[in-house]
């Protein structure tokens, strides 16, 4: 059986090598250059630095190599066992590369990327890859930091020093800067989302400040979707790219030690008519592993995501594993049957969720499991139920004294069972603060669940919030038009429902300014969204930025701004509501952005919001429709969703029909 200890005696011989070769490429020259420098400096303190790095990258090494997933429950498994190569997708080109291993070309091209993409694609899996094949390559000092230990009062270099573990703080602590603002190293960034809401502001600024003041290093960030991505305006974007039907199957069987049950869930699947149901889950690195789970556990495949986890958490609770001989109950140290455990982890769940932490000390924990037996009545001791959720119905790990879920989805979904099963008569209003918090984007994958588990009070909640907003939208704008085609007024309304345009003119250009690998000129680009942040504040405080383009003369540019809950249209889209549809049916032709054609041109910046106002000059008779055609030829009409306004009103209708007949319910009657 393989253990953390079985990993580490088998890459020990190898990693030697490489550890020395990156210290001796990186960081001696560096050394002896401070060395010269600083008299206090001896060949002590250089070799005792040069330990401390080695010791670091041998820790991280054997950390990040390490594997503890649902499938394998408590049996680490190597990251190079495990890890199928994943692609990156450029978000703003057609640009691909294939993570098969360090592509140092593609990494020095770009210096500063994140990588954004939906629970379970595989973020962390890659970046760790990423990590430990740029040891063996020694291109630079890799530095990997999990950003959920940052906080407001342990900031990124705080946790540099605690991975490095110097000897003498405030001696370190200005040679390890000036080791990092010489470059060379490479900082594997990993869970922006996972940072807790409460420290998210304070960290960011600080992240900021540290890249700003170490420029020439590598920074790769990961993250889920987050509006507060946006801070990092210079950083590049990439997705990754879901997982092909052979990638998928092929993961499968990594999972698969007794070489049976891969191949039945392919054959199921290839032979299955409703196989395109399944896409959700074979594109996604994670779903892919509960699937696994899941049909070890009970010989059949869902379509549904929340019954897929469900079986995950019987399988664990049960500690079905075929590699031991199938099923076998542990007893509970808790004493806790299947559904009492399920209930307890529900509210905890639900509880740790709401602060947007994923990683606790055991004070912590116990305060969370506490308040959790308080709202159930369920008794149990949390030393002993904490107990169980590490060794005996493992979603949780445990290092040192820091206990983490085994993947931030679990915790969703219980919170999600939570919402939809135990809130009760809070459950519409809990739906309807999930919809219109700032915070909409780290809530979006319990929504998705949500949607899964209790479609009909998602539908009376959230739904119906959405259909009066947009309808509301489409009642009291561009009343006034009789002269505008009324296509030209509904492509102007479904283009600007829950988006926000802002033209300016004039905005100072830097000549010196170079412009970035998507033609943009960052100063020109900075500064208008600065200009519209002061300027507007109240008009875009519920929104994000989503696009910046450039006029041909580059002193002009149209601010792309979208509601910062717009995601909410990607659930719709993909669950096939027919009220959201692609913008297929607009046709982005080449006209010149040359806005000082209309308007007059001035000496100072100018802005202008694209709105109702009659009188405003963008929406003259002349200039209407080219207004619409300047908007469409600054957003993606593939990734663009627009309202079926007609549909929204029938759904309207059959919502507060549904709220009626519920009111009447013969259920409740006797």
């Amino acid at each position: 059986m393989n253990t953390n200890l079985d990993i580490v005696k088998n890459v020990a011989p190898v990693l030697t090598p490489f550890i020395s070769s990156v210290v001796e490429v990186w960081i001696k020259p560096k050394l002896q250059e401070l060395y010269k420098k600083n008299k206090l400096f001896n060949n002590l303190y250089e070799n005792a630095f040069e330990d401390k790095f080695k010791d670091y990258l041998k820790r991280a090494y054997e950390r990040n190599n390490v594997m503890n997933t649902i499938v394998f429950q408590n049996r680490p498994k190597s990251l190079e066992d495990l890890y199928v190569p994943l692609t990156l997708r450029s978000s703003h080109s057609s640009e691909e590369i294939l993570i098969n291993k360090y592509q140092e070309d593609f990494v020095n091209k770009y210096k500063k990327f994140v990588i954004t993409d939906s629970a379970g694609m595989g973020k962390s899996t890659l970046l760790k890859r990423m990590f430990t094949d740029s040891m063996k390559s020694n291109v630079g000092v890799p530095i990997f930091i999990e950003l959920r230990k940052l906080s407001s009062t342990n900031k990124l270099i705080d946790e540099i020093f605690k991975e490095l573990n110097p000897i003498d703080d405030e001696f370190d602590r200005s040679f390890v800067l000036n080791l990092i603002e010489k470059g060379d190293f490479i900082f594997f960034l990993d869970g922006y989302d996972e940072i807790p809401l409460e420290h998210r502001i304070n960290v960011t600024v600080d992240l900021q400040s540290f890249i700003s003041k170490a420029s020439d290093n590598i920074f790769i960030l990961s993250s889920r979707p987050q509006s507060a991505i946006a801070s990092f305006a210079d950083f590049y974007e990439f997705k990754i790219k879901p997982l092909e039907i052979n990638e998928a199957f092929a993961l499968l069987k990594k999972y698969d030690e007794t070489n049976t049950l891969a191949e039945q869930i392919i054959n199921i699947i290839s032979k299955d008519k409703n196989s395109e149901n399944l896409k959700e889950f074979l594109i996604n690195p994670l779903m892919v592993s509960l699937l696994f789970k899941g049909y070890e556990y009970k010989q059949t495949i869902s379509y549904k995501k929340s019954i897929f986890y469900r079986q995950v958490y019987d399988a664990l609770y049960e500690n079905h594993d075929l590699t031991k001989g199938g099923a076998f109950v542990h007893e509970k140290l808790s004493g806790l049957d299947i559904e009492e455990f399920h209930a307890v982890l529900r509210i905890a769940a639900y509880l740790t969720w709401k602060v947007g932490k994923v990683e606790y000390d055991r004070d912590e924990i116990i305060k969370f499991l506490t308040k959790a037996r308080s709202y159930t009545n369920i008794k149990f001791m949390e030393s002993k139920f904490l107990e169980d959720l590490v060794a005996n119905v493992p979603l949780f790990y445990k290092e040192g004294n820091l206990y983490r879920w085994k993947h931030k989805s679990l915790q969703e979904y219980f919170s999600a069972q939570y919402i939809c099963t135990d809130s009760k008569d809070l459950q519409e209003k809990i739906l309807s603060n999930i919809y219109s918090s700032l915070n909409f984007d780290s809530y979006l994958n319990v929504i998705d669940l949500c949607y899964d588990i209790d479609y009909k009070t998602f539908r009376r909640s959230i739904i119906y919030k959405f259909v009066c907003e947009a309808l509301n939208y489409d009642h009291e704008n561009y009343k006034y038009f009789n002269e505008i085609k009324r296509e030209s007024l509904l492509k102007r309304k479904q283009l600007t429902c829950r988006n926000r345009y802002f033209i300016l003119t004039n905005v100072n250009l830097d000549r010196n300014d170079t412009k970035d690998d998507h033609g943009l000129f960052f100063n020109i680009s900075r500064e208008g969204e600065t200009f519209v942040q002061n300027n507007y504040y109240e008009m875009i405080k519920e929104y994000e930025i989503n696009s910046i383009t450039h006029s041909n003369n580059d002193n002009g540019v149209v601010l792309h701004y979208e509601k910062i809950n717009n995601k909410i249209l990607d659930l719709f889209y993909s669950k096939g509501e027919n009220f959201i549809e692609i913008a297929n049916d607009f046709e982005s032709e080449d006209i010149s952005f040359e806005i000082n054609k209309i308007i007059k041109p001035t000496t100072e910046t100018h802005c202008q919001m694209i709105n109702d106002n009659p009188s405003s000059i963008f929406n003259q008779k002349e200039n209407f429709e080219l207004i619409n055609q300047l908007i469409i030829n600054t957003i993606e009409l593939s990734d663009f969703y627009i309202i079926n306004f007609d549909k929204l009103r029938e759904i309207k209708k059959e919502i507060e029909r549904e709220k009626d007949a519920l009111k009447e319910d013969e259920l409740s009657l006797f």
